[in-house]
């Protein structure tokens, strides 16, 4: 199998594409507008987000879908204070539209919680 795109030929595309044309911001919304409206979304859905900017673009899809009246469950991978620049930005954006982000890491310390969270399964899973 060959790779048609490596982390390090994405990460120079969205380097260029930011030095050159698109802000970081831009481009991450335009990604998580570009998947929210490629998707058929139905049945519980979650999605789950590191602190980076691939995290970002799943919290500004998360916002998206949750301005479409469509419920997500967001799992962070990282704590609040580990987001940083545009995924601050993006968390921060869920977050005042009334969005809930999950820390995946606490999950098996609460497991009333997890319970409720992980009841019936998710049927689409955005990583």
């Amino acid at each position: 199998m060959e790779n048609v795109i490596t982390v390090k030929n994405m990460r120079e595309s969205d380097e260029f594409t930011i030095n050159t044309s698109v802000s970081s911001r831009g481009l991450m919304r335009r990604a998580a507008q570009g998947v929210c409206d490629s998707v058929s979304w139905y049945g519980r859905i979650a999605i789950v987000c590191g602190s980076g900017n691939n995290g970002g673009d799943g919290l500004v899809l998360a916002k998206l879908l949750l301005q479409a009246g469509i419920q997500s469950t967001v799992f962070s991978l990282a704590p609040e204070s580990k987001f940083k620049n545009e995924a601050k930005l993006a968390l921060d954006d869920f977050l005042q539209a009334g969005g809930s982000l999950f820390d995946f890491k606490k999950i098996n310390e609460e497991p009333r919680q997890a319970s409720l969270l992980l009841h019936d399964g998710f049927k689409l899973i955005v990583d």
